[in-house]
């Protein structure tokens, strides 16, 4: 993490941009399969976005989000995608307890997690997720949804615009 994704590539002799991704059917659709819960990414009236970045950490930030949800009792996932300024803001808003209080400014600290001693949690994949977006140039936020359950939004830069 001590170099961007894009550094990192050109410092191999990768100098091309990333391919072009199509946020609804090549990123969100896989997920639902890893879980038993309900992801709903259906949105007939949304239109396809496309942007150029790299689809493996755009996978991995939102896998940890969906998974954080889940395993904090969600049993309900909605997923949606929209054209930002300069790329995508996607959203997922979960039903389960949302956030406990006073935890905001730790999220995205290594090793940080509502879990206490449980060694199957080792508080990584939202500090994972938000370095990840943090090399793309994005942002990710997670906070407690008015009226329950917890929201996150992905600010994701679309790479082959010129910043």
């Amino acid at each position: 993490f001590r170099s961007r994704s894009a550094d990192w590539l050109r410092d191999v002799g990768e100098t091309d941009l990333p391919p072009v991704i199509d946020l609804v059917q090549d990123l969100i659709w896989p997920l639902p399969h890893f879980y038993g819960a309900k992801v709903d990414i259906s949105d007939t009236q949304a239109p396809s976005i496309t942007l150029a970045t790299y689809p493996s950490d755009l996978k991995i930030s939102l896998h940890e989000v969906i998974r954080n949800a889940l395993e904090a009792g969600a049993t309900k996932v909605k997923v949606r995608a929209q054209s930002a300024s300069r790329g995508a803001t996607i959203v997922v808003k979960d039903n389960g307890p949302g956030l406990p209080p006073g935890v905001e400014d730790s999220l995205y600290k290594m090793g940080f997690t509502t879990y206490g001693n449980d060694p199957r949690h080792r508080g990584m994949g939202l500090y994972i997720a938000s370095r990840l977006m943090q090399d793309l140039g994005g942002t990710i936020d997670v906070r407690t949804a008015d009226g329950g359950g917890a929201v996150a939004t992905l600010n994701v830069p679309d790479l082959g615009v010129t910043r």
